[in-house]
């Protein structure tokens, strides 16, 4: 029985050792398939509006009453805010008050001197023409001798006085017209209609009104609040002129260009997408770090709503029949790169040639359908591969 348990034990021992003497060490494969790699970028983006404008307020005043709020709506030439109009209104009819009785005195001067004097002139007029006419007949008369020197000269005299008198009373007419009186009166009422229409032009600063379509996205003041000139009011922006913010770390500079094609998702839709394409790439002067600015214009056929944010793929070229090797299973040695291929499970160095992609190292080089890779370089050549 002693001796039957002995040869036992040997036997196990040699089993034992013969498992550990043939074991064939088992390490882990990756399987990369040749395919066309599209190299992306995936990150996200705001909604901004490019064309923003600011509402100031025109006048010094009290505001009476605000018609929109932050998020409204507002139409061209919709109400936004009214002041308060008492002092303004009460200027304008002192001015149509002063106005008025300038006019009256320059109606009643007119009325009586004025008139009269004209009168006086069509009277004189007439009696100049008369005694023209007489002179002619009485000049007549005397060439052919039909009346005496005396007679033609008392005519002549009398044409002279009448003619005397016309001119003197066309004269007083004019200075009428033209007197310090009328002209105080008629400077002033220039200057009141003048003053009268910049009041009333000023008034309609008193309502402020939308210049255009737009959201407003800001409101600064409240109702009752006393304003000065020049002081905000709202912040409105045009959604018809959106385009979408983009910031990158400055690693991705060589990966993004001018006119590149991006695709704009809702935050939380990966399915449903709009095409934009980017319009101007610059280094941000307001990071600390290293950030790219990036804008993107969007299709007309956009839903997106101010400052929502979004997700961006911005594709690279696409390059066929290659292969994407992770950075892990790359070992450079001489500054050239190698990976460890599996054939007949064999393990092969092979120096790769290609270029660096933002998740690995793109191999352009055929190597079949498929490759299989491993990490560790110091296996053994006799292994199970699995």
């Amino acid at each position: 029985m002693k001796k039957l348990l002995k040869v036992f034990t040997i036997f196990l021992m040699i089993i034992i050792l013969g498992f550990f003497y043939f074991k064939k060490e088992k390490i882990e494969k990756l399987k990369i398939l040749q395919k066309e790699y599209i190299e992306k970028i995936i990150t996200t983006g705001t909604i901004e509006a490019e064309k923003k404008y600011i509402v100031f307020s025109e006048i010094d005043g009290k505001i009476e009453k605000i018609y929109k709020k932050d998020g409204d709506i507002v139409n061209k030439s919709e109400k936004l805010l009214e002041f308060d109009k008492i002092f303004i209104e009460n200027k304008i009819e002192i001015e149509k008050f002063n106005l008025k009785n300038l006019k009256i005195r320059l109606k009643n001067l007119d009325k009586n001197i004025l008139k009269e004097t004209t009168n006086e002139v069509t009277v004189n007029f007439k009696n100049y023409q008369i005694a023209l006419d007489e002179y002619k007949k009485f000049k007549k008369l005397y060439e052919k001798k039909y009346i005496s020197q005396l007679e033609y000269n008392q005519k002549k005299e009398q044409l002279n006085k009448i003619e005397l008198l016309l001119k003197k009373s066309q004269i007083y007419l004019k200075n009428i017209k033209n007197g310090e009186e009328r002209k105080f009166l008629l400077n002033n009422i220039y200057i009141g209609e003048k003053k009268l229409q910049y009041y009333l032009e000023e008034k309609k600063k008193y309502l402020i009104k939308s210049n255009f379509f737009g959201i407003i996205i800001e409101k600064y003041v409240n109702s009752g609040e006393i304003l000065k000139k020049y002081d905000k009011i709202f912040k409105i922006i045009s959604p018809k002129d959106k385009y979408i913010s983009i910031k990158l770390d400055e690693k991705y500079k060589e990966k993004i260009k001018m006119g590149q094609k991006i695709k704009i998702f809702p935050l939380e839709n990966t399915t449903d997408f709009i095409w934009g394409e980017i319009i101007y790439i610059a280094k941000s002067i307001d990071e600390k770090d290293s950030t790219l600015e990036i804008k993107g214009n969007l299709s007309s056929d956009n839903n997106f709503l101010y400052k929502n944010t979004v997700n961006i793929v911005i594709e690279s070229e696409k390059i066929k029949n290659s292969y994407l090797i992770p950075e892990e299973y790359i070992y450079i040695k001489n500054n050239k790169k190698y990976i460890y291929l599996l054939k007949n499970n064999k393990k092969i160095l092979k120096e790769i040639k290609g270029r660096v992609v933002l998740n690995g190292f793109l191999i352009e080089e055929d190597l079949g359908r498929e490759i299989f890779i491993i990490k560790d370089k110091n296996i053994k050549e006799d292994i199970n591969i699995f």
